[in-house]
């Protein structure tokens, strides 16, 4: 890292820095920019204040191309705003989207600016969650460091787009009507907060208020899974960071997930990873945990 809290390649392809937004706004350069707002809300505006603003809402991410220095501040001073922005350059990025040119080239044809990759700005998901706090908490150095976080921005990559391409390919360019999507927000906190009370999906529908059917749509539509889905992801990614981190067995695991049997956990655990959880207790016994990200 450097003194700015920075993260760059021997190669300078990429860019890698947390701002933490007070009252004091932050001007970054020109170019490819993937944003992920983990704490509070951001604007986005031109430095020369010819362009639109644009804002992410907390948990929301994006792929802009920025055309001259934008400012990044938060609305809201009285609550910080966590940012993480990674800057790519065109090699970085062109190197990996050769499969995919025609929205890849569609990208930079849109007009104005900043231009977004998705018309509707993604949600962070549990995958991309676990990503952000692998690479936050590397303490990896030198080449294996930059060789390590590289991965971990291509894993980004790889995620957003598919997130991105997924909305572009369905069609899916309707925004929610704002107070739908607080409702899906709301269902999110409410279902990773419920603790063993385990709510049914009409239950968590009546207590955002919205009915059964909504959620099931509206929740996919914003998130991109299904309400269990997205539960069992985040269950899996918290799973394999606990044991990653040494000190608890798996049966402990299972118990903090939820589950009454550790047999039903180890299967849910391999159907999600491929692999079961008590390989990933065996491996941290000869291996680096975070060098364990890259190998499985």
């Amino acid at each position: 890292m450097t003194e700015e809290g920075e993260q760059l390649t021997v190669k300078g392809e990429f860019e890698y820095v947390v701002y933490e937004l007070g009252s004091m706004p932050v001007i970054i350069d020109a170019g490819l920019k993937m944003l992920f707002i983990t704490q509070g809300c951001l604007c986005l505006e031109s430095s020369l204040g010819i362009d639109p603003q644009v804002s992410l809402k907390c948990r929301q991410h994006n792929l802009f191309h920025l055309n001259s220095e934008y400012i990044l501040s938060n609305p809201n001073p009285e609550e910080s705003t966590q940012v993480t922005c990674i800057s790519l350059n065109m090699d970085f990025i062109s190197r990996y989207l050769l499969d995919d040119q025609d929205a890849f080239h569609q990208f930079f044809r849109k007009a104005g600016f900043p231009r977004r990759f998705s018309t509707i700005n993604l949600h962070l998901n549990p995958e991309i969650n676990a990503v952000l706090h692998a690479i936050e908490n590397s303490d990896h150095k030198g080449f294996g460091g930059n060789l390590y976080i590289e991965s971990k921005v291509v894993e980004l990559l790889a995620l957003q787009w598919s997130l991105a391409d997924n909305y572009r390919k369905k069609g899916i360019n309707a925004v929610l009507h704002s107070t739908e999507r607080a409702k899906m927000e709301d269902a999110r906190e409410i279902l990773l907060n419920q603790g063993e009370s385990q709510y049914s999906l009409r239950t968590l529908a009546h207590m955002v208020g919205t009915n059964e059917y909504n959620l099931k749509k509206n929740f996919k539509l914003v998130f991109g899974t299904t309400v269990y889905g997205y539960l069992n992801q985040h269950k899996m990614e918290q799973a394999r960071s606990i044991l990653l981190k040494g000190g608890t067995n798996v049966a402990e695991v299972a118990q903090k997930m939820g589950y009454k049997h550790a047999t039903h956990f180890s299967s849910a655990f391999k159907k999600y990873f491929g692999y079961l959880p008590a390989r990933l207790k065996f491996l941290w016994i000869f291996f680096d945990p975070e060098f364990l990200l890259i190998l499985l």
